[in-house]
């Protein structure tokens, strides 16, 4: 080879290494501690639908489903929802990978991104992220540089929010918790930077008229019925009052390898006093839990909803109806493998859950304006 021919390649090699480099570069500089949404362009001004999936992060489980991951399994009926219901993102619950990784270019998220959840509707949609026990236990900071090695994946800091304008000109606010802190007490060190930052962005939020919908996505439930974790004490006592305060109308979480639904109602205007998980016996198994219908209906403002949506493909736990306290209902649960696909407009907010093996979904419930 001349070194004509040389000096050409090297020319070649540096001008894509330099595009490469601008690339990351500028997806890294573009997060702020703003509202805006710089790395996506999500289609404003029309209603929005999402797939909400916790607990994924698995790829070397105890069992496989159909000689397939069991996340695997989930991504195909995903995949089969978008193509009857497009969607504009999905969301993460947390615990999004639990083997720790080995460098700043492991694989697991290219497999997720480029392989498991890379068909049909769910191709290149971005992912909103929060950090559970698993993430943080490993290393956050992997899953924070990520945001800048992977066009889809977006957790540019350990807590984060933005707005999406939906129809008619109104805005869903999105809140998003750092689940490496909020499981301890609120005074140390990051909890209360944390909880500052919470409560201002929620006054800020409460004073835009075009805010029609608030939800706060953390990993751990401050209610569960989940035989491994239940109840979330720091989170009841220190963060539900702000969410109570400031009209937060979902809570999404994860952390139990289970789906449920549980409501906190509003009592003569205020949250239910607090009240610590009852030391009792509890009653635990893989039966679906139903005490009413599988669909629910409420007006907005009758109370704090939260999705536990932790089915997405690690061991599944039982389920324990009467682990709960009086502080919320459990009005659904279910031990299967699954993920909820969420609707919003000016009018409503619908949540649907679905599991692998069921065609529609195993529970429904919708919120309306007033």
């Amino acid at each position: 080879m001349s070194a004509k021919e040389v000096w050409v390649l090297l020319s070649i090699y540096s001008l894509i290494v330099a595009a490469f480099i601008v690339v990351i570069v500028s997806s890294a500089s573009s997060q702020s501690k703003t509202t805006k949404l710089e790395k996506f362009e999500l289609v404003a001004g029309q209603p929005l639908r999402f797939h909400l999936l916790g607990d994924f992060g698995e790829l070397d489980p105890y069992e496989k489903i159909y000689n397939e991951y069991p996340v695997q399994v989930v991504a195909q009926r995903m995949v089969a929802n978008a193509y009857v219901r497009p969607i504009s993102m999905i969301i993460t619950t947390g615990d999004n990978r639990y083997p720790k990784p080995d460098s700043k270019f492991d694989q697991v998220i290219y497999k997720y991104l480029y392989h498991i959840f890379n068909k049909g509707g769910l191709q290149s949609k971005p992912w909103f992220l929060v950090l559970g026990n698993h993430d943080c236990s490993s290393n956050p900071q992997y899953e924070i540089d990520a945001t800048s090695l992977y066009p889809m994946w977006h957790l540019p800091r350990k807590f984060y929010n933005f707005t999406i304008e939906i129809d008619n000109k109104y805005l869903a606010a999105f809140i998003f918790m750092n689940g490496c802190s909020l499981a301890h007490d609120i005074n140390k060190v990051g909890d209360l930077e944390q909880y500052e930052w919470l409560e201002k962005i929620l006054k800020d939020l409460n004073r835009n008229p075009r805010v029609k919908w608030i939800l706060v996505n953390i990993h751990e439930p401050p209610f569960s019925a989940g035989i491994h974790h239940g109840d979330n004490e720091p989170i009841k006592k220190f963060i539900l009052p702000l969410l109570f305060k400031y009209n937060v109308d979902i809570l999404m979480t994860g952390h139990e390898h289970n789906m449920q639904y549980f409501i906190s109602r509003y009592s003569n205007d205020t949250m239910p006093p607090y009240e610590p998980l009852p030391n009792s016996t509890f009653n635990c198994s893989k039966e679906e839990f139903v005490p009413y219908n599988r669909e629910s209906f409420w007006i907005k403002g009758q109370g704090l909803h939260e999705i536990v949506q932790g089915a997405g493909g690690a061991e599944l736990y039982e389920l324990c109806p009467n682990k709960t306290t009086e502080m919320a209902d459990l009005v659904y649960g279910n031990v299967q493998f699954g993920f909820s696909e969420v609707y919003i407009d000016s009018t409503m907010i619908s949540v649907d859950y679905y599991a692998i093996d069921e065609g529609d979904p195993v529970y429904s419930l919708k919120i309306y304006a007033k």
